[in-house]
């Protein structure tokens, strides 16, 4: 690698990467690209070569930050929307499946910069109408359980913006995995956590630490924890990590099959 400089000054890493066996150049920013980069995939423009195009096109296709284009009447009548409805259904439920070929199609392209939050991507379910000047519409809450649908499709889009993130040269600061911890648990800092367990880099967390995450009791974050530990500590047998495992394990349990019956009062 060396690093070289533009007219504007700014300082990029040069790089050879291979696809297909055909190498290729490729730059990287040595700042952060994260604040600048609302789909988590503006990035790989930067990337010349002789496959510009197909990126181009992929990231269009993997990019689940904008509105879907419906194609509609131009007076739409009211079946017409129920139409909408079904088509936007079926268009949502793509849209929540593309986090995974984006999490391998940007895999390790951008660098890490503690000094800023993990910006993750919007997760957009809604369509656009052209043929109505681009209204927008969204699906129907009363008809669909829209929070439900979005809630694991979330965490993985997550799992695909830390997927992007380069590892860093040694270990990733625990700091910064910490300050990117929101007060309250969400499915997106679960998938955070995923992420940065398959780049092996969840090791810097303390017991204490693993032990706060699993007493929030939150679904995902516990999933995300559990299975990035897993990656992150493949091939080590590390007893204490196998313990706290197993103590969730138990606990999980017996909440599940040996909890009280519940007695009704108002008999």
């Amino acid at each position: 690698m060396k690093m070289v400089k533009n007219t504007k000054n700014t300082t990029f890493e040069l790089g050879v990467l291979s696809i297909g066996g055909s190498p290729y150049i490729h730059t990287r920013k040595s700042f952060s690209w994260l604040s600048l980069n609302p789909n988590g995939q503006i990035h790989l423009s930067l990337i010349s070569d002789q496959y510009s195009g197909v990126k181009t096109l992929v990231r269009r296709l993997l990019c689940s930050a904008r509105p879907v284009v419906i194609q509609t009447p131009v007076n739409p009548t009211a079946s017409d929307q129920d139409l909408q409805q079904a088509q936007l259904w079926q268009l949502a439920q793509r849209t929540t499946a593309l986090p995974f070929g984006r999490g391998a199609f940007i895999l390790a392209t951008t660098c890490t910069l503690l000094t800023e939050a993990l910006t993750v991507p919007k997760l957009i379910l809604a369509g656009r109408l052209p043929s109505q000047q681009n209204a927008t519409v969204n699906l129907d809450p009363n008809v669909r359980n829209v929070q439900e649908l979005k809630s694991w499709p979330e965490f993985h889009n997550a799992v695909a913006a830390g997927l992007r993130l380069a590892p860093p040269q040694g270990k990733m600061s625990r700091t910064w995995i910490l300050y990117n911890k929101p007060e309250e648990p969400t499915v997106v800092h679960a998938g955070l956590l995923l992420s940065l367990g398959l780049h092996g880099q969840l090791r810097v967390l303390t017991i204490t630490d693993i032990y706060q995450y699993y007493s929030q009791e939150h679904e995902s974050t516990t999933v995300g924890l559990m299975l990035g530990l897993a990656a992150s500590y493949r091939g080590t047998m590390q007893p204490a990590i196998s313990k706290v495992r197993n103590i969730f394990f138990s606990i999980a349990y017996s909440v599940l099959f040996f909890s009280p019956p519940s007695v009704n009062i108002n008999c």
